[in-house]
């Protein structure tokens, strides 16, 4: 029986700051970057599946496997002009370029000290308006420039604080996340917004000396908007070219960490963790792989220690949950959304647990998604790079 849309404890809410007058004298109205969307999370349950009638395709991009792209730890993707580009932290460590298809182009970067190199590879991003990649070295505290088309070094700047992840909100405006202590500072941020004319920073969000700490690479997430997700707490900011507001808040209820917990570890990250995964109670936390189209807003968290995604239906405010997809796609558990183009999600699958999941997809009778699978099937062998997959959802 498929999963019904919860609508108990779910709303939109107007945003409860002063608008901004737009030119012409117009009347203040709301737009949906205006608005402040709330879950009611203190009742779900970690339990419950996704039905299958929610997605509308899928399909099986397996990435082509030969000594020149061995794919290891795919931590980022980014789909531009049917390009795939996709970054590895841990075999090769650096940028792989496939077609939508899943044949391998090219690649960009090397390890090393040199020019163009990069020794802590941790995030890319790409700027399809200047035909430029943008590679964030956290070792070297610099941003390394790459012309788009043919890989080519172009030049690199430093910042002067350890950032792990990093997203463009327009030209000329980067924004970073540095869960580190700022270097010769009375007060530390989570979020500095960098001007790349004339390299000024200015800084947002002081950091929680419990919460900070625990986040983990990847704590800002590009689509539509750009969105910060601090690890523990209940809100998802908005970032902005000169601003940072509220986006998504949550309520917990009783499956909220209490403070007086966290503040009991002395800052051990160690014990904190512990606690979230062994504690006297089952915790609600982690809000990531936050990603929006024109349709949808999907992201992960943890409840009551289970992985958990959400899908949001922006035209109805309806949505579904669950721990995993319910048909064909349940041998694979939870598919984490890391990557979205259009209204397309993409997440990883290994391959060898890929090829294990044969027996329980025929078993489904899914005629479309056994076609699928069988093209990608077929093409892997003994040590394949990780399947893709994307995922297109029904609007409900």
């Amino acid at each position: 029986m498929y999963l019904q849309i919860n609508r108990i404890g779910f709303h939109i809410i107007a945003v409860c700051f002063v608008l901004v007058l737009i030119s012409c004298g117009n009347k203040d109205s709301l737009n949906e970057k205006d608005k402040l969307i709330h879950f009611d999370v203190s009742n779900w349950t970690n339990n419950q599946r996704i039905p299958a009638k929610v997605i509308k395709k899928v399909k099986f991009i397996p990435l082509e496997t030969n000594k020149n792209c061995m794919v290891g730890d795919i931590k980022k993707i980014t789909m531009v002009k049917d390009r795939l580009y996709i970054m590895d932290r841990g075999i090769n460590k650096k940028i792989f370029i496939f077609d939508r298809e899943g044949r391998y182009l090219a690649s960009i970067g090397n390890y090393g000290r040199g020019p163009g190199e990069f020794i802590g590879l941790v995030d890319f991003i790409i700027d399809d308006n200047k035909g430029q990649l943008f590679a964030l070295d956290a070792d070297q505290r610099k941003v390394l420039i790459y012309n788009l088309q043919d890989g080519n070094f172009l030049n690199d700047f430093k910042i002067n604080f350890l950032s792990t992840d990093f997203e463009k909100l327009d030209d000329n405006t980067l924004s970073f996340f540095s869960k580190f202590p700022q270097v010769n500072s009375r007060k530390s941020y989570s979020i500095a917004i960098i001007n790349l004319k004339n390299k000024s920073c200015k800084w947002f969000l002081e950091q929680d000396v419990y919460d900070t700490p625990l986040s983990g690479s990847y704590a800002i997430f590009k689509s539509n908007s750009t969105y910060y997700a601090p690890y523990l707490k209940d809100i998802v900011f908005r970032l902005t070219r000169g601003e940072v507001e509220p986006a998504i808040t949550f309520d917990f209820g009783q499956k909220k960490i209490p403070r007086d917990k966290i503040k009991g570890t002395n800052r051990n990250t160690r014990q904190i963790i512990d606690l979230l995964e062994k504690g006297e109670k089952d915790w609600t936390y982690g809000i990531e792989n936050l990603f929006e189209t024109d349709q949808f807003i999907t992201f992960n968290f943890t409840l009551e220690r289970r992985h958990t995604m959400v899908i949001y239906s922006k035209s109805s405010a309806d949505y579904y949950y669950g721990n995993r997809y319910e048909g064909g796609l349940e041998i694979f558990r939870l598919i984490r959304n890391i990557a979205v183009n259009d209204n397309q999600f993409m997440g990883v699958i290994n391959a060898y647990f890929f090829e294990k999941a044969e027996r329980k997809i025929l078993e489904q009778g899914d005629k479309e998604l056994i076609f699928e699978y069988r093209q990608a099937l077929n093409t892997l062998s003994n040590g394949s790079n990780p399947i893709i997959i994307s995922i297109e959802y029904n609007i409900f």
